[in-house]
Order: C-alpha cells, then structure tokens, then sequence
C-alpha cells in the first residue's frame, strides 16, 4: 500500500488493489484477537466462553491465513472447552469440531479427520436439520474427504446431496453449484461410469462457457476432460472438436511452444491417428515429439 494520508481524526492506509486490503485486514483482525485473547485469559480465566469464542475464532483465522500449526492447538483448546461447559449439542461445539475436522483434512490427516467430520455432521443434522448451512457445508467437507480415501460410492452420495441443496439454494448456474457437478463428474469417473459423468461435464461445460467465457482457465479444464471422456467412448468427432478448440486457446494463451500446447496438440493428433487420419497426425506428432525433446531432452518419457 501507499503512505498512510493524515485525515483529522482518522488514518486512512490506500492500497492499490483490493487483495492488498484484504491482507492487512486479514493480519489487523489476527493480531487483534491474539489480544482479546490475552486479556480474556488474563480477566475471566482459561476456560470462560469469552476465551473460549477468541480462542475458536483466532483459529479460524490462522487457519484461514494457512497457519495450520498455531491454528490446531485452539481449536482443539475451543472444542475442548465448549464440549465441558455447553456439551456436544451445542452449535458452538457442533462447529469446532467441524472446523477442526476441516483443517485436519485439509493436511491429508483424513484418518483423524473422519471419525471427527461424521460426528460433526450427525450433531449438526440433529439440532439443525438436513439443509442448514452448517449442516450442508459438513456434508460436502465429508464428500471430499470419502473422495481422498477412495470410498467413492459413499461419496457419491454425499455429492448428490450438497448439488441437490446447491440447485435449490443457489440456483443451476451458481459458481459452487456448477463446481459440485464437476466434483460428482469426477467420483462417477473414477467409479467407471463414463455414461454419466458426460452429461454433468457437458453442463459443466456449457454453464463456464455461458458465465466465465469460452477461454477462461476453468471452461478449458472443462473441455480437456469433456474430450478425453467423449474419445474414451467412442465419439470422436466431437471428441476432435474439443480438442483443436483446447490447441487454439493454449496457443494463444501460451504460445505454440509451452508445454500445454505441445500437450494439447499431442492429444489431439493421437486422436487423428485413432480416426484414421494419419496424414494430418503424423507431423503434429513429430512436432510435438520434436520440440519436447528440445525443453525435456530426448530420453524424457513425454518425449
């Protein structure tokens, strides 16, 4: 940000953009609950639901600003204290946990994070109902963490469910809605049921065509996945459509010589030569063959 600009009561600090703003209030806010804090442990004890709140709430923030490990020992310490004073059914207990379980999973800790995140979500669904906030935002915290450890169909469910709230609630064409039908897309991908993760890529694909654009990052990864799934199964002429479309964008994003250019127009000609057209496949592949070995070298695997 710029120099702080002197006002008659008040200082006002400019930033350049927004994300410069947002930090520093990010880091006032941190050092000011590390002070409410201090004084409530000092004023009302270790264990008052005063300390315990700046404690739960402090986490939140480390948590969010990606200190994981200052960020642990308060939730554990706010969880800990809610469930003594309040018990396990209070919605400030309910929530520690789920918040807790949410940082464990994010760390690949899903062995801790499981047992934790169902006991959130059976709490939450008893004292909230199905389709609470609270509730849903558990539900699909357990969704990805069944997806990390590979238990699929339970996922599965899971997924259905928060895209049905999503659909509801925020709509068809929502950011989160379309996110949770690419999600859902990916578990009936790895549960080998192609037939119908394309109708929910299709979508996917159509609703970031319609909202971000047609060469924003996300509706490209959308179409790289939309064309490996449709030559996976056969239909290829449209499998090809998508795929010069992916070469056109990175070539212009990227330049002809990147790497996900080069990626895009491998795949692209080993789709030729699976149609048989091996005249138009054979130099793009020597192309791409020829300037991977220029950045990799020749002996690289994706050379």
């Amino acid at each position: 940000g710029s120099p702080p600009h002197r006002g008659r009561d008040l200082w006002i600090i400019r930033f350049a953009d927004e994300a410069g703003a947002l930090l520093n209030a990010a880091v006032d806010n941190e050092h000011r609950f590390r002070r409410i804090l201090r004084t409530s442990e000092a004023e009302l004890g270790a264990n008052h639901r005063e300390t315990l709140d700046a404690a739960g709430y402090l986490a939140y923030l480390l948590d969010a600003s990606g200190k994981l490990e200052e960020a642990e020992p308060l939730y554990r310490r706010a969880l800990a204290g809610y469930e003594a004073w309040l018990g396990w059914e209070h919605p400030e207990t309910l929530r520690s946990a789920s918040n807790l379980a949410a940082m464990l999973q994010a760390q690949g800790r899903l062995l801790e994070a499981e047992p934790l995140s169902r006991k959130a979500l059976r709490g939450l669904e008893a004292k909230f109902g199905l389709a609470h906030p609270d509730t849903v935002a558990s539900v699909g915290n357990l969704a990805h963490l069944l997806s990390s450890k590979g238990d699929l169909v339970e996922a599965e469910g899971f997924f259905r469910r928060l895209l049905a709230w999503r659909e509801s609630r925020l709509g068809p064409d929502h950011g989160d809605t379309v996110t949770c039908v690419r999600d859902l897309a990916s578990v009936l991908m790895r549960l080998d049921r192609p037939a119908e993760a394309v109708p929910l890529e299709r979508r996917a694909f159509k609703q970031h065509e319609a909202t971000l654009g047609a060469e924003h990052p996300e509706t490209l990864r959308v179409v790289e996945v939309l064309g490996g799934l449709l030559e996976d199964r056969g239909e290829l002429a449209e499998a090809e459509d998508l795929r010069r479309r992916l070469l056109v964008a990175h070539t212009a994003r990227f330049g002809p010589s990147h790497r996900e250019t080069l990626a895009a127009l491998a795949a692209l000609a080993r789709l030729l030569w699976r149609r048989g057209d091996l005249i138009t496949a054979e130099p793009l592949l020597r192309r791409a063959a020829r300037s991977l070995a220029q950045q990799l070298g020749p002996r690289h695997p994706d050379a």
